[in-house]
């Protein structure tokens, strides 16, 4: 995700100024340094969820993995603890202050008491359906309008492949579905709570195409600020292909008018919006947060 920060995501932080952040995955740490950065700019704090070892120039409380946890990463091969070289940079900047990283899993932190929600998220851990499906299943009760949830890896290969990190960590059912893929969980997420896919149809290996699904189907009713608009109108300006024409805006605005038939529109529902924003760099998806 850290090659997509400048051209894409600071754009969006710049228009959101979310104050409080959510790191799912932070493995050596590249995107974590990037946001620690901004964070520091725009007084901001950052909390980030790890269960792999480390080891390097950093507090030993970070150095153990969460419980038995084994990073594999894709491999067969076991990977020892690595160096999260760009933590220890960020710290050696001095902004631990800005920084509060749990070493546990996405699950178990988003199922406890302890999660009462964030302005932001970056969700970048275990690209499997099943995971991706129960980050967001535990998120949704705590977004807020405004918020941003931010998505890696939604195309080519694992926008329809399954990855996991630590398969000991899935129940056989996860493992063995039929789902797979980030942008299916995506898709049905935004399913479940009143959307449905519009536009081109956009296959996960297909780079030169875009999806974008609406929930909520109003579009006087996305509050969605100025800023916000602003910041992801120039983040489509750094991608040299136009993310939508005129012609595909003009049916967009056609199928969110909620006194149309099959209309899903529910005045008392959040609004969730999806685009794909560019797939460059395996692909990055936002979900953006509307209001009642």
């Amino acid at each position: 995700m850290h090659h997509l920060f400048e051209d894409w995501i600071r754009p969006l932080l710049d228009a959101a100024r979310p104050s409080t952040l959510l790191e799912v995955g932070v493995c050596e740490g590249a995107t974590t340094f990037k946001i620690l950065e901004w964070c520091a700019a725009h007084d901001a704090h950052l909390t980030s969820l790890e269960p792999a070892a480390w080891k390097g120039a950093i507090p030993d409380e970070l150095k153990p993995p969460f419980g038995e946890f084994v990073f594999y990463r894709g491999s067969p091969k076991r990977q020892e603890a690595f160096v999260p070289t760009h933590v220890e940079q960020a710290l050696a900047r001095g902004w631990g202050s800005r920084w509060t990283c749990l070493k546990t899993t996405s699950l178990v932190y988003l199922a406890s008491p302890e999660f009462s929600g964030f302005d932001a998220y970056f969700l970048d851990g275990d690209h499997n359906y099943y995971t991706l499906s129960n980050e967001l299943r535990l998120l949704e009760p705590k977004l807020r309008p405004g918020n941003l949830v931010l998505l890696h890896d939604v195309g080519l290969k694992w926008g329809r492949e399954d990855s996991f990190y630590d398969p000991d960590t899935v129940p056989p059912e996860g493992l063995n579905s039929e789902k797979r893929g980030v942008l299916t969980a995506i898709e049905d997420f935004l399913r479940e709570h009143g959307g449905r896919k519009e536009g081109p149809h956009c296959a996960a290996e297909d780079a030169e195409r875009i999806m974008t699904a609406w929930a909520g189907e109003c579009q006087r009713n996305w509050t969605l600020s100025r800023r916000l608009r602003a910041g992801l109108a120039l983040a489509r300006g750094r991608d040299p292909r136009p993310l939508r024409d005129d012609a595909y805006l003009s049916r967009v605005e056609a199928v969110v008018d909620p006194t149309a038939p099959g209309s899903l529109y529910d005045p008392h529902r959040k609004n969730y919006r999806f685009e794909i924003v560019t797939r460059k760099h395996h692909g990055l998806g936002v979900i953006t947060v509307g209001g009642d």
